[in-house]
């Protein structure tokens, strides 16, 4: 089957310039999602979260995040037209205002996921290592990644760990790729000193869920774009045993070497000549494309 893509970003709002929580803006939450054409939005702590329906064409896959985005802004501004949501990878709430909102929004908290460089379960963030970021809340940009039907039953154990180094693979190689460019769209440095760091992935049954981005790149459908091509094209080469285990756990393939000349010529073929999305020469699209000349280091 062709690989499908989708996406559940979680956006903040705000109000006068300062973060205020959806709470009482948006209906939904994870159990129980509005749904809306294309996708669904629903509440998620302090964010307002959105996802759509998954997609194997990368002008579907943009669309439907457009879409989707200024639906959910739209039912928030139906209740406030003064609130704008924001792709903000993290948010500082004012004290004060921070300890107003209900402690059930507040609370961190969902279902584990997994370091594909270990094959291990990630920790929760200790509290005391929270310190300080008391009042910050992170947003994310995770991708969904689909290659197989997800109603077919893994045949035994064995298929079932396959499965998990398969996203284990992938879930490296969209690092090894995609992590060394990140800065051109995206600068917070926040987010992941608590979340999203190298490797963090969830093991689904129609394929795996990356969970290494932020938000960041949500509302620059440029960026849109090209993950989307260089996600299909590395998980079809997974797919093809082009990469194994092996080659990520003996280092030959890793983030260490990640910025070599093979690591740029992989990201520089999908930008090649594109600009389907990319219009102004302000774009991250451009801005790679000048490092791909020699015109800027990559700093």
């Amino acid at each position: 089957m062709s690989v499908l893509l989708g996406a559940d970003p979680e956006l903040f709002a705000f109000k006068d310039g300062k973060p205020v929580s959806v709470h009482n803006l948006l209906t939904g939450d994870k159990r129980n999602p509005q749904p809306v054409d294309e996708g669904a939005v629903q509440v998620d702590g302090t964010a307002a979260e959105f996802n759509i329906l998954p997609t194997d064409s990368e002008e579907v896959f943009v669309n439907r995040i457009i879409k989707v985005r200024k639906n959910i802004e739209s039912i928030i501004q139906s209740v406030d037209k003064n609130v704008v949501l924001r792709s903000v990878p993290a948010v500082h709430f004012d004290k004060e205002y921070w300890d107003s909102i209900p402690t059930a929004n507040k609370e961190l908290g969902c279902d584990p996921d997994y370091n594909a460089y270990t094959g291990l379960e990630n920790q929760i963030v200790p509290e005391e290592k929270r310190m300080g970021f008391e009042t910050m809340r992170t947003g994310s940009g995770h991708i969904h990644i689909g290659w197989r039907n997800p109603k077919e039953p893994f045949q035994d154990d064995i298929d079932r760990l396959n499965h998990f180094v398969d996203c284990r693979v992938i879930t490296m190689l969209l690092d090894h790729v995609i992590l060394p460019f990140e800065k051109f769209w995206d600068g917070d440095k926040d987010r992941r000193k608590l979340y999203g760091k190298p490797g963090a992935f969830r093991p689904k049954p129609y394929g795996c869920e990356y969970r290494v981005l932020s938000n960041a790149w949500v509302d620059q459908p440029d960026v849109a774009g090209l993950l989307f091509r260089v996600i299909t094209d590395l998980v079809n080469q997974v797919k093809n045993k082009n990469f194994t285990i092996r080659q990520m756990e003996d280092g030959s393939i890793s983030l260490e070497n990640s910025e070599s000349i093979t690591g740029r010529f992989h990201f520089n073929r999908y930008i090649g000549s594109y600009d389907t999305y990319a219009m102004s020469n302000n774009s991250p699209i451009w801005k790679m494309r000048d490092f791909f000349k020699g015109k800027k280091p990559l700093v």
